[in-house]
């Protein structure tokens, strides 16, 4: 979804998916990043990027990119 010089990208996960895909994975280029909380903060090029999740992540950095991995459910 494109609004206002912003996008959203929402999935729709079934009542299985606990028991088949237990977390998320993303994927983000690399660049400087700050990551506080269930946010991150990143600055591409001449691009400001901002995520918000709504459960804990951890990062990790690959060597052309950073791997993102958050749990579908809440604790």
């Amino acid at each position: 979804m494109f609004h206002r010089d912003s996008v959203v990208q929402l999935w729709r996960l079934s009542a299985l998916s606990d028991a088949h895909a237990p977390e998320v994975v993303g994927r983000l280029p690399k660049g400087e990043w700050l990551f506080r909380g269930r946010s991150g903060y990143g600055h591409i090029g001449d691009v400001f990027v901002a995520f918000h999740l709504m459960n804990d992540f951890t990062h990790v950095e690959e060597e052309d990119r950073i791997a993102v991995t958050s749990a579908i459910a809440s604790n």
